[in-house]
């Protein structure tokens, strides 16, 4: 494909907090022919600041850039040969923009299923759902696909996952900041935006497949669901990765993570998470159990819910930072967050 029909094509986003089965959804339109949508990785926010303003891109630019992207180790995620970015990426010389770097990039993804004609490119990471007022911009004409999921099944997903501190006060906060700063941005773009929900999604997936071709203007293929059926497990996605956090996408698409919240959460997580996040869960059409909070559970849950607003503070301060002092920040942070996390471990062993 020649360069400029590259920078031509449409992209989209997947927006979603982390288990809301974006990853799900992000393999199921990579097995499409037509679209092209790496592993996950926060190259196009992280890498922003530094090349928003070119306009006229010199073969210095684009070198610094390709250094970049071995400090973003995407040759080895995305298991691409540098020397083909390379080549690629210096046809852009004279001209183009920070989005044409990052589709050229993009189209150098080596999928594991067939390709056709390549129609549309995309992107997931959960990141964006924090931080979607950065995201949105660089991209003009870009189109979302907002997938949530109920935060108290997301709460027992991350507890099982131990992929980040899983406090259902800390997770439930986050969860509705996230859902609360897309919708906004929803409610004055609505042509660009798809609100579609994890239970849907695997209860009738043709049904929400088709709505996800529709709006993202490709052929519906039904093939996609053939997905988990591939034969090199290791170029499909990292070994560690499958064994401990996507098991499933070696299988059907399956309802069996639905609703698991009412037997395997307690009363006071349960209350805690809708203390939080009830109100906003309901206008999305979940509804509360009705469970209440008594008083000692405010005293457990409520040190999360500070710092949920503290990280959120701290997030919005340090995203206009370069990257390189983001890391030093977050690496050389206080210690509050490893405090709380040792602290919620305890916790969830004692339940």
């Amino acid at each position: 494909m020649k360069i400029e029909q590259i920078k031509s094509l449409p992209f989209f986003f997947i927006i979603g907090r982390p288990r809301s089965g974006t990853t799900l959804l992000r393999t199921l339109l990579d097995a499409h022919p037509n679209v092209i949508i790496p592993h996950e990785s926060p190259v196009i926010m992280n890498l922003y600041s530094r090349y928003r303003k070119l306009q006229s891109l010199t073969e210095k630019d684009i070198l610094r850039f390709i250094s970049d992207l071995e400090s973003q180790r995407i040759f080895g995620i995305w298991n691409i040969d540098r020397g083909e970015v390379e080549k690629n990426l210096l046809k852009c010389e004279g001209g183009g923009t920070y989005t044409d770097l990052i589709k050229v990039l993009y189209a150098c993804f080596n999928s594991v299923y067939d390709k056709g004609k390549l129609l549309l490119m995309g992107d997931k990471n959960p990141v964006y759902s924090y931080n979607f007022h950065k995201i949105f911009p660089i991209f003009t004409e870009a189109k979302y696909i907002h997938l949530i999921r109920d935060y108290r099944d997301q709460v027992v997903s991350i507890k099982r996952m131990d992929f980040e501190m899983s406090n259902p006060a800390l997770v439930a906060w986050r969860w509705k900041k996230s859902l609360e700063e897309v919708m906004t941005f929803a409610k004055k773009y609505p042509g660009r935006f798809l609100l579609l929900k994890y239970e849907s999604l695997v209860q009738n997936p043709e049904r929400e497949m088709a709505k996800v071709t529709n709006f993202l203007g490709i052929p519906y293929d039904d093939k996609v669901f053939d997905f988990y059926k591939i034969e090199n497990e290791d170029e499909f996605l990292p070994a560690n990765a499958i064994e401990k956090y996507h098991q499933s996408l070696l299988k059907p698409v399956s309802t069996q993570s639905v609703n698991r919240w009412e037997t395997q959460l307690n009363n006071s997580e349960i209350a805690a998470a809708e203390w939080i996040a009830g109100r906003t869960g309901q206008k999305a059409g979940y509804t509360v159990s009705g469970t209440k909070m008594k008083g000692l559970w405010y005293l457990k849950y409520l040190p999360f819910s500070f710092y949920g607003m503290v990280w959120n503070t701290m997030r919005k301060i340090t995203f206009v930072l370069p990257f390189g002092w983001r890391k030093l920040i977050w690496k050389y942070s206080p210690v509050l967050p490893r405090v709380l996390k040792r602290k919620n471990g305890k916790q969830s062993n004692g339940n």
